[in-house]
């Protein structure tokens, strides 16, 4: 489907099945399993605009998530009571605390999608497919001035970069790729410091995620609350 149908379609998804959350608009390519069976949705505009193996890229990076996270449970996670505690501690409504464990989920599931194609041997597209997303943009500087100033803008804009350093960390790990360089690449309007934190925070979160997805979202969103959310 093209940009125009894909948004429309995906807005009468999301109204029809009560779904709440922001991010996936934009995407090239996505998966879900809303309806209890997993689906990929392709955005051909976005797509053909990719290098051939980069679109090769996205097209397996999807097809990990079809093998990894299949199910509807995988879309479904329980925010841990010590989370919404915190969350409520600090004045964080619940739809907000769902949007960002929208975002932790996301970037996790992307880190593991990651992980299993590069056991598979997929390294050259993975990597293509990594680098196109290490690009700064003008939405993203003008939504972080509008967040700097806000706890809790600053928190949902942190959270939403995580999806990309973690797709990126495995290649890291493999030494296909640089993640500082390349976060300098896509962070390069933030202040010094506040790269930093954010990237060590990506760093921390890599380093403990284990073989279970739904342990991995919850201690994502634990790390995410303390260190990103202060209050």
């Amino acid at each position: 489907m093209n940009g125009v149908l894909g948004l429309g379609f995906l807005q009468a998804e999301k109204e029809q099945l009560g779904i709440e959350t922001l991010g996936d608009e934009s995407f090239i390519c996505s998966h879900d399993a809303w309806r209890g069976f997993p689906r990929v949705l392709v955005c051909m505009e976005r797509l053909n605009a990719l290098p051939a193996v980069a679109q090769q890229g996205a097209l397996r990076h999807e097809g990990a998530h079809t093998a990894l996270h299949s199910g509807l449970a995988y879309y479904i996670v329980r925010i841990p009571q010590d989370c919404v505690e915190l969350a409520r501690a600090k004045g964080m409504h619940l739809v907000q605390l769902q949007q960002v464990l929208y975002y932790c989920a996301t970037a996790v599931k992307d880190f593991e999608a990651t992980g299993l194609l590069l056991n598979r041997g997929y390294d050259e597209c993975q990597l293509a497919f990594a680098k196109f997303h290490f690009v700064s943009s003008d939405e993203d500087r003008l939504a972080w001035l509008l967040a700097k100033g806000n706890p809790l803008g600053r928190l949902l804009f942190f959270a939403g970069q995580l999806k990309v350093l973690l797709l990126g960390w495995p290649l890291e790990t493999a030494g296909l790729l640089q993640i500082d360089s390349c976060a300098d690449s896509m962070l390069g309007y933030l202040e010094p410091g506040e790269q930093k934190r954010l990237l060590g925070l990506a760093r921390s979160i890599a380093e403990q995620l284990g073989n279970d997805t739904h342990h991995n979202i919850r201690l994502t969103l634990r790390l995410v609350l303390k260190e990103l959310f202060p209050g």
